[in-house]
């Protein structure tokens, strides 16, 4: 989502006549798009805006704006830490960030702009100048109405607020004409698409709308919430041709006692009969997950129940992160907060088993043919190309720069845990 925004900001500044700097110490403007997801993200912006003090010290004319997540979240202290920052702009206000711009040489002051959104219409998203010219973001919803127990994410970007599914349409045949090939849609909880608005249709829906597009080969999304997947949904993955085989779907903990106290609203025994369901209709699916360690309160049985679960759940892949405490979330109030260096030891366990399981996902890979969607060159081997299979799978293999936008056959030779294909 962060990666959408920062798109649709540079689009919205590239009307207004900038360009992109050849390099930081060029610009007149520089933006830092923040997440609050967990604790290193922020530490990260915070370092970054360290080192921009010098440059602001050598250049005060340059303005300097902290955006997303954190600067909703961190706004007071944000301004504190750097009094030197010229404004500080939310994830519900990024509309605003032309006008802000413009306001900020005649004020001398930084500029405050957080909370909900003043205009409840978003610019439009083809505005959004794109990183890719193959693959591309297509947000469809905002916020979120799930309240998990150690997550910031609702009290910063808001409820659930879907896009008009016309708007999204036309989004998608704008990116189709223009030669993409591929969408990912985007949102904190994509099954829940269409709940806040009456008559809308739903996700599955949607998909069905989408893979009637012309032109657009790949449809991906994330992130989805197992509370919410319908088997609506289940079926437009096993049945529309452009909806590629892959789920992202956050289990988060493998015991029930957890899941509970994280406000997940799911059990175990609930996921597994989805990942069953899912398999049985889609057998060659790649299923991936994220998954939290050391939430407050587990103990090493817990921990144990989450390890059985991935070797049973097979992912094909995992996202995987020690707890961070979020102030303001009901997580970070709990007792039994657990010790860094158990946090870390059961994450290092837990990464693990995950390679382990990874990699003979990917071995069992070899002597199949795999269609992949050709995105550019490898930079790490020469005369090789690198691309994802409707799997999501990384691919690389020899071949000529001009197959790059094409979808080609690769035949699997060889795999590891991050790659498979033919070298």
């Amino acid at each position: 989502m962060n990666k959408s925004d920062s798109e649709m900001m540079n689009g919205l500044l590239r009307q207004k006549g900038y360009l992109p700097a050849a390099a930081i110490e060029e610009a007149d403007l520089i933006l830092v798009n923040t997440c609050s997801v967990r604790a290193h993200a922020e530490s990260r912006a915070l370092g970054r805006l360290g080192e921009l003090a010098r440059l602001k010290r050598k250049r005060p004319d340059i303005i300097l704006g902290v955006c997303g997540c954190m600067a909703e979240r961190q706004r007071d202290h944000l301004l504190q830490k750097a009094p030197y920052l010229d404004f500080i702009l939310g994830p519900r206000r990024l509309a605003e960030l032309p006008e802000i711009v413009d306001s900020v040489n005649s004020r001398n002051s930084p500029l405050l702009c957080t909370g909900p959104e003043r205009d409840p219409s978003p610019p439009s998203l083809h505005l959004s100048l794109r990183e890719n010219n193959l693959k591309a973001w297509l947000p469809i919803s905002l916020g979120c109405n799930n309240f998990c127990a150690y997550c910031i994410v609702p009290s910063l970007r808001g409820p659930l607020k879907s896009r008009d599914s016309g708007e999204i349409i036309k989004e998608a045949e704008s990116l189709a004409e223009n030669g993409y090939r591929e969408v990912t849609l985007l949102g904190q909880n994509v099954n829940a698409y269409g709940q806040d608005r009456p008559g809308e249709i739903d996700f599955a829906g949607l998909l069905e709308q989408l893979n009637a597009v012309a032109g657009l080969s790949r449809i991906r999304f994330a992130t989805s919430h197992p509370k919410d997947i319908s088997s609506r949904v289940i079926d437009a993955l096993a049945d529309l041709p452009s909806v590629c085989e892959a789920l992202h779907l956050p289990i988060q903990a493998g015991s029930n006692n957890v899941l509970a106290r994280m406000k997940r609203g799911y059990t175990v025994e609930r996921y597994l009969e989805i990942i069953s369901q899912i398999r049985e209709k889609i057998p060659k699916i790649a299923i991936s997950t994220d998954i939290i360690v050391g939430f407050p309160g587990e103990t090493e049985d817990d921990f144990e129940a989450t390890l059985a679960l991935v070797e049973e759940a097979g992912f094909d892949g995992a996202f995987t992160f020690k707890y961070s405490p979020r102030p303001g979330t009901p997580a970070a109030e709990m007792p039994d907060q657990i010790p860094e260096e158990v946090r870390k030891a059961r994450l290092d366990r837990l990464i693990k088993l995950q390679n382990r399981i990874t990699q003979q996902k990917n071995e069992a890979l070899i002597g199949s043919e795999q269609e992949v969607l050709v995105e550019g060159k490898n930079p790490k081997r020469p005369g090789f190309l690198l691309g994802r299979t409707r799997t999501d799978k990384t691919t690389t293999f020899a071949g000529h720069e001009s197959l790059i936008g094409q979808i080609v056959n690769v035949n699997i030779t060889k795999a590891t845990t991050w790659c498979i294909g033919d070298w």
